[in-house]
């Protein structure tokens, strides 16, 4: 059994290689046609894994079309499209000059000339599909009832057999192409190979997927800039921190994501464009805590680095923000505060003894912040009063009066409210209050466990708190 990365020849639109350039040499492509007479020929060109249409052509009364171009083609995965079913992948590169594809009624024996790289991958295609659909056979036969075990398990040879035979082959095409751009396209698509191709307990289970974070860029090379522009590239680094990074600790993703980057510093544009994908991804994400990671990212390869030419509006827009979270990330320990209740005393937050404590930063002239606490003494605080949650406020309005009077007004006296009318806490410098109500959630270590939620959100973290800690 191999780990399998599943790929799809698809069209789509998207845009252009940003990193594409103008050749001397000139493109010509002839499309030999004849069962597509008057039809529209389409090439389009991958990005993101998706398809941007780069020319077209009208296929004559004489069964041909051609494509020209002034410049030749940056390095890249093409496709060939005919509506409705016409879908052929080419690979070319900056020296492809002259290229003849003659299509035929079964696709898949169509045949081209003057691109040895499309023809190495067809011939892999041919392979690939051949093997699939004896496999698929073997498989269907394995599946029925009505077949004995003794001829399951010849079956199984059989398979068993048809998978060396194919292996066998990959290796020698590998082998013999590893210098061309096909070798690295398909190499990249290549299954890892476990340790235990059919595991039969948890540790061998384990073992696999060990095996898999430990090795799965083993056949993908970060570092190659033709493959950015394939249709499998970088859904395989998505998939490795969606599926394979630990999901439950942020700043596993974190490291992961910045060790990724890491791998592709070989390569001043791949660097780049794997660098910026996964800052402007976490960024751009809703999902708590990615702050976390394009923070690393920015960390190790931006801020005072000479890595990238960065904009330096960009790099200050990116400082502004990463000033707001700096002191404030999940998994941090919070910064401790020094606080004046309402009663006149003096609180620090680290002295607080509770299991779980809510940091709610809140402007009583607010009206958000009226509709948030209403919500949270309704709703969430009863619920959890009793099993060791804690409310701390920290009134951010310097009013005394104002205060007072949104803490009657809303029943909030069995709360811990703070304020800093003498702003000594300098609380703003590490906590993001630029926008009220500002909640963060600490556990009994005064490490941020949420941050950023509201009090729908707050009650689906203590469903959670409370089920995960076998409290009812």
């Amino acid at each position: 059994m191999k780990f399998k990365l599943y790929f799809i020849i698809a069209i789509f639109l998207s845009a252009f290689n940003l990193n594409a350039q103008a050749y001397k040499n000139k493109f010509n492509l002839e499309v030999i046609a004849p069962q597509h007479k008057g039809q529209t020929a389409y090439l389009l060109k991958y990005w993101d894994e998706v398809t941007y249409i780069i020319d077209s052509c009208q296929i004559s009364k004489q069964g041909k079309g051609f494509f020209r171009k002034e410049n030749s083609l940056p390095t890249g995965q093409y496709v060939l499209f005919i509506k409705p079913n016409v879908q052929l992948d080419l690979l070319l590169d900056e020296k492809t000059e002259a290229i003849i594809i003659t299509l035929s009624k079964d696709i898949i024996n169509s045949k081209i000339t003057g691109s040895e790289d499309t023809e190495i991958l067809w011939d892999y295609i041919k392979h690939l599909n051949i093997y699939n659909e004896k496999k698929a056979a073997f498989n269907a036969q394995n599946n029925d009832i009505k077949l004995s075990e003794s001829d399951k398990k010849v079956n199984i040879k059989k398979l068993n057999s048809l998978n060396k035979e194919f292996d066998d082959y990959l290796h020698q095409l590998l082998k013999n192409k590893e210098t061309t751009w096909a070798g690295d396209f398909i190499k990249g698509m290549t299954s890892v190979s476990l340790p235990y191709e059919l595991p039969q307990n948890n540790e061998e289970v384990l073992a696999n997927n060990q095996y898999v974070k430990q090795h799965y860029f083993d056949n993908l090379s970060l570092t190659n800039p033709n493959l950015l522009s394939t249709n499998y590239f970088w859904s395989y680094l998505d998939n490795y921190l969606d599926n394979w990074v630990t999901k439950n600790n942020i700043d596993s993703l974190a490291y992961a994501t910045s060790d990724l980057v890491a791998k592709s510093m070989g390569n001043k544009t791949c660097f780049e464009q794997i660098l910026m994908r996964y800052i402007n991804k976490a960024i751009n994400s809703k999902q708590m805590g990615m702050e976390n990671v394009w923070s690393k990212l920015a960390e190790d390869y931006i801020f005072d680095k000479n890595y990238t030419k960065v904009d330096s509006v960009e790099i200050s827009a990116l400082r502004s923000q990463y000033e707001l979270i700096k002191y404030n990330r999940l998994g941090m320990v919070a910064h401790e505060l020094r606080l004046e209740t309402i009663k006149g005393d003096t609180i620090q937050l680290h002295d607080v003894d509770a299991q779980y404590i809510i940091l709610y930063f809140y402007d009583p002239t607010c009206s958000y912040c009226l509709a948030e606490t209403e919500s949270i003494q309704k709703n969430l605080y009863p619920k959890y009063k009793d099993k060791g949650l804690k409310i701390v406020t920290v009134n951010t309005y310097n009013d005394e009066k104002t205060w007072k009077d949104f803490i009657n007004q809303n029943n909030i006296s069995d709360w811990i409210n703070c304020a800093d009318p003498l702003n000594k806490s300098k609380y703003w410098m590490f906590y993001n209050t630029s926008g009220v109500p500002s909640v963060y959630v600490l556990d009994e270590d005064k490490k941020i466990i949420a941050k950023g939620i509201d009090e729908k959100g707050l009650e689906q973290v203590f469903n959670i708190l409370y089920k995960e800690n076998g409290t009812n």
